[in-house]
């Protein structure tokens, strides 16, 4: 992929699914993959249609990523096929997540105890199709 004729300036700041597979030269299916993973940051809209906003700062960093860790950005086995699920699995440091704990405890300690969905994908960042997993 010959990604140094793209002229950024002419891509918005904020694209859509389709565009985001048409820049970087990917399949429909390869863009949702990395929607729905978190690979490629975006806001989940809940629309039917144009339901991921991405920021063009993120698809110029998935395309510089990419050229050095291709496999990172791989859908996994059976995606194309349609039975595979995104499942996270994390191994961290009991200190590590107490450390977490305290941080995120006095981060969110002036929101609401019981939030929305969609307020919840707001304050992360993810995706509220990544969020429903």
């Amino acid at each position: 992929m010959n990604d140094t004729a793209i002229n950024w300036d002419e891509i918005p700041d904020i694209i859509t699914k389709d565009q985001l597979y048409r820049i970087c030269h990917i399949s429909k299916s390869t863009a949702r993959y990395l929607l729905q993973s978190g690979k490629i940051p975006c806001y989940y809209t809940g629309k039917q249609t144009r339901c991921y906003q991405i920021k063009k700062e993120d698809v110029i960093a998935y395309l510089e990523d990419r050229k050095v860790f291709p496999e990172a950005y791989a859908a996994p086995k059976g995606w194309y096929k349609g039975y595979y699920e995104i499942k996270l699995e994390i191994h961290l440091p009991p200190e590590v997540l107490e450390d977490m704990h305290a941080y995120y405890a006095e981060l969110f300690s002036q929101y609401k105890d019981v939030l929305t969905a969609i307020e919840v994908c707001k304050l992360t960042g993810y995706s509220r199709s990544f969020c429903r997993h």
